[in-house]
């Protein structure tokens, strides 16, 4: 069974369309673009990812820590609150 980590870093990297971004480009992208909250949030949140082992971090760029092409991401999928409030 996929975490629910699992699937919100795949639906960030395929709404992206890339492998690897930075750290900023994760917080711009999913709180201005994806509006899935804020700023701050999506700082927590890609903390939580990281101790999570979903996403692999090098300096300032982040990439997913496993293969995200066999991950089924749910159509209109936002993280739950309980996925940031978790921390």
């Amino acid at each position: 069974m996929t975490s629910e980590s699992d699937i919100c870093v795949a639906t960030f990297f395929r709404y992206i369309g890339k492998d690897v971004t930075t750290v900023e480009d994760f917080v711009m992208t999913t709180s201005l673009q994806m509006k899935w909250m804020s700023p701050s949030d999506s700082k927590v949140l890609l903390a939580h990812l990281e101790r999570e082992g979903s996403i692999a971090r090098d300096g300032d760029f982040i990439r997913p820590a496993g293969d995200i092409s066999a991950v089924d991401v749910p159509l209109a999928y936002k993280p739950s609150n309980d996925l940031v409030t978790a921390m």
